[in-house]
């Protein structure tokens, strides 16, 4: 065989097999794939969210003490995150919003959440972010 047909039939093989192994790697709707879920206790990341005041800006159903409105509402946080900045995933959203809150504004949100990072431990932060895993 040619080089030139050589080639070509290198091109197309390599094609296939992208064509069929794509469909193991599709994105979850509204974003990239999914991360797998974040090692932490979400019973204690619901604590998390009350104690660091979280809950005062922030609606939740389901979790008594988040009424907030100034911030938005949080329930279905998991299923809307990944589509609000296309180039993340939902989990790289969230936790950008808790490193850097005024990385991104939702639409319609000031830019008032405070810097949460330096009141938290470790085990608080990976608490609290498998918390919002759950919020789906």
């Amino acid at each position: 065989m040619p080089k030139s047909r050589s080639r070509l039939f290198c091109l197309l093989a390599g094609l296939t097999a992208c064509l069929l192994l794509l469909p193991l790697a599709a994105p979850m709707p509204g974003g990239l794939a999914a991360e797998p879920p974040v090692k932490g206790d979400a019973k204690a990341g619901a604590r998390v969210f009350v104690a660091k005041t979280c809950a005062v800006c922030h609606m939740v159903k389901g979790l008594p003490e988040a009424k907030g409105t100034i911030g938005p509402r949080l329930d279905g946080l998991m299923s809307r995150a990944g589509s609000l900045r296309r180039s993340m995933t939902a989990l790289a959203y969230i936790k950008e919003s808790i490193e850097n809150p005024n990385a991104f504004l939702s639409p319609g949100y000031q830019p008032v959440m405070p810097q949460l990072m330096p009141t938290m431990t470790k085990a608080e932060y990976q608490n609290l972010l498998a918390y919002l895993q759950t919020l789906k």
